[in-house]
């Protein structure tokens, strides 16, 4: 290639405005959230009920989790800077990249995460009393996503695997 050809950040920087650069982020979220979340395997809705779990365990142990926050400021800020990074340079990427497998490299962390939010701050409440055992409400969370992660397990191997194309 001649050498005014060749791909570089100097020469994407002198040719493209400022606002060039966030439509072209806009519009790989949007697609990033379109193409890998909607048409997904089945994964998105697990991300989403599992941080809504976790947001809503924190804000029901509001001491404990404003003690752990105190103590562990520089985890919480990575953890929540590494998941936004990531996101907006696949944004950046989805314009020319049509694979689920950048964003599912973030899901067994964020996952893990998650779950471990839900166990931990579920420990903090009170035990619930059911058919006359004690249940940690974690433990009763993750046990009703298991329920739901076996449904969709099952519907999956049984109706959606015959109508999906292969690689897809």
């Amino acid at each position: 290639m001649p050498p005014d050809e060749i791909p570089s950040l100097r020469k994407y920087l002198r040719e493209h405005k400022p606002v060039q650069m966030l439509e072209r982020e806009w519009q790989g979220l949007q697609t990033t959230i379109r193409r890998h979340t909607y048409k997904s395997y089945g994964y998105a809705k697990y991300v989403v009920l599992y941080a809504l779990l976790a947001l809503g365990l924190c804000g029901l142990t509001g001491r404990s989790t404003m003690a752990t926050v105190r103590k562990h400021r520089y985890l919480l800020l990575f953890w929540v800077a590494w998941p936004l990074l990531y996101v907006a340079l696949y944004s950046w990427y989805a314009p020319i990249s049509a694979g689920r497998r950048f964003l599912l490299a973030q899901f067994v962390p964020f996952m893990f995460t998650m779950a471990y939010v839900v166990e931990r701050q579920g420990a903090e409440l009170r035990l619930l009393l059911i058919s006359g055992r004690r249940v940690k409400v974690g433990s009763l969370l993750n046990g009703l996503i298991t329920v739901l992660l076996v449904t969709d397990i099952y519907w999956n191997l049984a109706y959606r695997l015959a109508h999906v194309g292969g690689g897809n």
